[in-house]
């Protein structure tokens, strides 16, 4: 999107029915909603991640490993009557992949081409991240899974299954026992909304994305500072402190990360950061979902360990 901006094609003052007209006319404040406000979260748009007619496709009732909903289907959630706004625009941060799907359905629109094959041919070529795909793209009939792929596991607990009933096709890791819930085999849950996340990649082809997006090789100076704004003033907060905004921030004991974070019923963690401070960057995965606090495990003990020893040692990471 600041791509997009940076080339003239777009503006982040637009509004969401300036870019999409009546495709959103069922959306609440579609006409207040401003492209910035959809990257950092501050819409105030209903999050479809969370709907229950979508969970139970993914992992509950009528889960269907080969279900990829389309963006109309999923905008329809978010214009439902039943299914409010989170907040007002411009006041408070809520995460939505809704706001995602719609970033999505904008390139679309100003580029005249599939999401997929626009960000195929404006970035994951140009990086050279070959290895880097849509889980929706394997999901064809004549589709092909990759050779290695990790496999995702769930805990359910008592609290996920008082909320959805899941479904009997993800079984249960043999000879697993624990007081906390069931490890369950969920990798077939994972979730294939492209816009929003539904990519396939590997740990050396991410490395080449951050290192481009953390080190000012992919926006103009104006839109890197829009994307690292989020990290303004964080030195002076408290240790523990976050924010959500286009990008996410937290203050720890070793400094302030700028990071992104993944996770889902599928079954797998994964942690981008960078810490501006250093120019260091961390890349990491956890393939278990709900069994503990899997990514601030590795910001403090992996990320916090490494700056220890380096401390420690008085040398750098790379």
């Amino acid at each position: 999107m600041l791509r997009l901006v940076d080339g003239g094609k777009l503006s982040l003052s637009a509004t969401l029915k300036q870019c999409l007209g009546e495709a959103v006319a069922k959306i609440p404040n579609a006409e207040r909603i401003t492209v910035a406000q959809l990257l950092d979260h501050s819409s105030g748009i209903y999050a479809t991640n969370n709907d229950m007619d979508y969970l139970t496709t993914i992992i509950g009732p009528n889960a269907d490993p080969a279900r990829v909903w389309t963006p109309a289907e999923l905008i329809a959630l978010a214009g439902n009557d039943r299914n409010k706004p989170a907040g007002e625009p411009g006041h408070g941060h809520y995460y939505s992949d809704t706001n995602y799907i719609l970033l999505g359905m904008i390139v679309e629109r100003i580029s005249g081409r599939p999401f997929k094959e626009h960000l195929t041919h404006t970035l994951l070529v140009p990086l050279g991240m070959n290895s880097t795909d849509f889980y929706s793209s394997y999901l064809r009939r004549d589709a092909h899974p990759p050779a290695r792929t990790v496999q995702g596991y769930l805990l359910a607990t008592d609290e996920l299954r008082s909320a959805i009933k899941v479904n009997a096709m993800f079984k249960p890791v043999p000879g697993d026992k624990r007081s906390s819930g069931q490890l369950l085999n969920t990798t077939q849950a994972a979730e294939r909304i492209d816009a929003a996340a539904g990519m396939v990649t590997t740990l050396p082809d991410l490395m080449k994305y951050a290192s481009a997006l953390f080190r000012g090789k992919l926006l103009s100076p104006k839109s890197q500072a829009f994307l690292m704004s989020v990290a303004e003033g964080m030195n002076a907060q408290p240790v523990g402190k976050k924010r959500i905004w286009a990008m996410q921030a937290i203050r720890k004991r070793y400094g302030v990360l700028i990071y992104r974070e993944g996770d889902g019923p599928g079954g797998v963690n994964t942690l981008l950061a960078y810490n501006p401070s250093t120019n260091e960057i961390f890349l990491g995965f956890i393939n278990i979902f709900g069994y503990f606090n899997e990514v601030d495990f590795l910001m403090d003990e992996v990320i916090g360990g490494l700056a220890t020893v380096r401390t420690d040692s008085g040398s750098a990471m790379e």
